[in-house]
């Protein structure tokens, strides 16, 4: 795990769960997320690593993780030499991740969008590297708490925008309301 200044572990919560933030450039942990990328690999159509292209990088401070303690290019020089080796294991498999930053485009092929479907946003990103990484779905209002009205202006910005639509789960589209009618006209659109 990333170790802290003072030699304690970076911790995150989410929800009720708390989890030990894993160090990009510690061989262990390298060899750890190749692993899981096979195993993944061969019972799923693409592999969705979590977190990594949207997060930021954690000063680490432990000397046994071949890198320069305090390192900040530390973060992305780990899952580059990672993922490069994920590739060269699974060529031609699909590499997703969550959201996504500049530095990590050559290293996944598709993102899943979070923070994309703010009112007044502008779709930036999806214009310059629509060619290069497929942007898939925003977060409907079973998951994202939203309102209902929110899942038409999602859907419709997810085809105006290049996202793939539907990020949702089946019980979302339970209902033969408008919200379902309106899903199928974007998906045949």
């Amino acid at each position: 795990a990333v170790k802290l200044e003072d030699g304690s572990v970076h911790i995150e919560k989410y929800g009720k769960n708390t989890y030990a933030v894993m160090c990009p450039s510690y061989p262990s942990w390298q060899q750890e997320l190749l692993k899981l990328s096979k195993e993944i690999a061969a019972i799923s159509s693409a592999v969705y690593h979590d977190q990594v292209s949207a997060s930021r990088g954690i000063l680490c401070f432990d000397k046994t993780h071949r890198h320069a303690l305090n390192d900040p290019a530390v973060w992305l020089k780990g899952y580059r030499e990672i993922y490069h080796k994920i590739r060269k294991a699974l060529p031609g498999y699909p590499q997703v991740s969550e959201d996504m930053s500049e530095p990590y485009i050559g290293l996944f092929d598709g993102v899943h969008t979070w923070r994309g479907g703010f009112q007044g946003a502008v779709p930036a990103f999806q214009a310059i590297y629509g060619g290069r990484i497929q942007y898939f779905a925003l977060v409907y209002d079973k998951i994202a708490k939203g309102d209902y009205e929110c899942n038409f202006a999602k859907m419709a910005y997810s085809l105006v925008n290049g996202i793939k639509n539907g990020r949702m789960e089946v019980q979302e589209l339970f209902n033969a309301d408008e919200k379902r009618l309106f899903f199928k006209k974007m998906a045949l659109m």
